[in-house]
């Protein structure tokens, strides 16, 4: 019956063992236990609100160092994006070139992986950061996992896993 104690702070600890210890035993057994049953529910909620300043604590560390980082997590996102696409682009663009003379098919390979992707990754990055600028800094530590893992399930499903 006094299990709940442990969650308990060590003062509702002692006030209860005084109770059970001194507590006049004409009480019913009922009273005590809706004593006891009191005292856990406030212990419980005590502890709810501290795991709570836990969480709500832990989010806005997770938050500041993200968007301290946003510039970072960004790049690494486009640089995902073209990972898991650069085959697909690379297949349009030799598609678009056709049976063109070998040299021209080699500038064109050599400009669109020299300046192309790094056209995209700016572009692409430049258009992420607009859109986390308008995100709520609380929900970044939930947002970039999730856009993570799209990516890796995307990936996944073009088979470069």
């Amino acid at each position: 019956m006094l299990s709940y104690l442990k969650y308990c702070p060590k003062s509702v600890q002692v006030v209860n063992a005084r109770y059970i210890k001194q507590s006049d035993w004409s009480y019913s057994a009922l009273d005590l236990v809706a004593t006891l049953k009191q005292s856990y529910i406030l212990c419980l909620k005590k502890k709810m609100i501290d795991i709570s300043k836990e969480y709500h604590s832990l989010m806005q560390f997770l938050s500041g160092y993200i968007h301290l980082h946003i510039k970072q997590v960004v790049m690494a996102f486009a640089a995902t994006i073209l990972a898991v696409f650069g085959k697909d682009i690379n297949r349009l663009v030799f598609k678009i070139m056709g049976k063109r003379h070998f040299l021209i098919r080699v500038l064109v390979y050599v400009l669109l992986c020299s300046f192309g992707f790094a056209f995209l990754t700016a572009l692409t990055s430049d258009g992420m950061m607009m859109l986390f600028s308008k995100v709520d800094r609380k929900y970044l530590p939930f947002i970039i996992p999730g856009l993570f893992l799209l990516l890796g399930i995307l990936a996944e499903r073009k088979s470069q896993i």
